[in-house]
């Protein structure tokens, strides 16, 4: 009976921790080979269809990374810090990439116009935010960081995040989760434990 009560508590807490989304929060480092430019006769990225300007009038040199999810659901990703004004692209898939930017993407965002987004500081109001994407688990999706004006150079280390259901895995690699899901796991332990000891001593 007690062990039941006490499984039943932490169930429900981690059941509530669970529809908490989190942070996915990662680096494209310096010297990183994810990098290189594509070619388009559009000046200026704002939306997805100036991705379909074929040509090579203008420049524009990117930084990239590939995540995968690993809970189907609603996810947001953003820029979190840059020294210039960044565009955010999301593909789905295997994709031709850079040699067809327009392949595969699925969104594109030039101004997120938030500073601060649920608690994560953001180093501009410029830096760009996909929301409410909704990805599906288990499938690859490349995220790649480039500039509104062509000819820009993408300085590395890049951050950026994803905000979701769960944490995505990172090239391969689970990412590790950040402090306050442990902070908050530790919290319902306690709390369930504390909830068993006062049932023991009723039952006592």
């Amino acid at each position: 009976m007690k062990l039941r009560i006490l499984l039943l508590v932490l169930s429900l807490g981690i059941s509530s921790l669970s529809a908490q989304d989190v942070f996915t929060t990662f680096t494209i480092p310096g010297g990183s080979p994810n990098t290189g430019s594509f070619t388009l006769d559009e000046y200026g990225l704002t939306d997805l269809s100036d991705l379909s300007i074929s040509g090579s009038t203008y420049t524009y040199n990117y930084a990239w990374q590939y995540f995968t999810p690993t809970i189907t659901g609603s996810y947001s990703l953003g820029v979190q810090s840059a020294s210039y004004d960044p565009v955010l692209i999301l593909y789905q898939g295997v994709s031709s990439f850079p040699l067809d930017p327009a392949s595969g993407a699925i969104a594109l965002n030039d101004d997120g116009y938030q500073s601060i987004f649920h608690g994560l500081t953001l180093s501009s109001d410029l830096n760009p935010i996909i929301e409410n994407m909704s990805l599906t688990a288990g499938t690859t999706y490349v995220v790649a960081i480039t500039s509104y004006s062509p000819g820009t150079t993408i300085p590395l280390p890049s951050s950026f995040f994803v905000y979701g259901p769960s944490q995505v895995s990172v090239a391969g690699s689970p990412a590790v989760p950040e402090p306050s899901t442990y902070a908050a796991l530790a919290g319902l332990l306690t709390l369930g434990f504390a909830v068993f000891r006062r049932q023991q001593r009723r039952l006592e």
